[in-house]
């Protein structure tokens, strides 16, 4: 009597179950793709890589003058004294610190640029989601980068109409 009554509940919850999968509609969404392939992104993108040609160019113009003093103490030094060897050391040595400090810096300005353009998207992005979910009538929606999605077929994928919208949304 036991078993009949655990195999009649197995039935019963596998009748709802299949129920419920029947009416479980799920979609993808490749994040990266929004943000590397729309063209708000893309104009972003290049805002952040101006930014950074002109911390590179500031930064190779700084390292040129080091190689330059270098240059020219190895020219000098047999004239030099020791003291003003020394001298010419350290202070050598505090211009490249001085010169590593601002690649340190200008990597983080970068860095943060990156991050804070990537958290206003994100938000953007999941809002778009939310909505496209909604309109399909989407009961999931997985990021494709982050599931472990392995397959899903192509209808499944969202992303287009998030890119579409995403662009309509920072048209400038």
């Amino acid at each position: 009597m036991r078993i009949l009554t655990v195999i009649a509940t197995m039935l019963l919850a596998l009748t709802f179950a299949q129920h419920a999968m029947a009416d479980l509609k799920v979609a993808y969404v490749d994040g990266q793709a929004v943000l590397n392939d729309s063209a708000a992104g893309k104009q972003e993108r290049a805002k952040i890589e101006k930014f950074f040609k002109k911390k590179k160019a500031a930064l190779e113009k700084d390292e040129n003058k080091l190689k330059s003093m270098q240059k020219k103490f190895e020219k000098d030094k047999l004239t030099m004294s020791k003291s003003q060897s020394e001298k010419w050391q350290i202070d050598f040595r505090d211009k490249v610190q001085g010169f590593q400090k601002k690649s340190a810096e200008a990597q983080r300005e970068v860095q943060q640029k990156e991050r804070e353009y990537s958290r206003k998207a994100a938000a953007e992005i999941q809002k778009i989601v939310d909505a496209v979910a909604k309109e399909q009538k989407v009961n999931l929606v997985l990021e494709k980068n982050r599931s472990g999605l392995l397959f899903a077929d192509a209808s499944m994928d969202i992303t287009p109409e998030v890119i579409k919208r995403f662009d309509k949304k920072f048209k400038k």
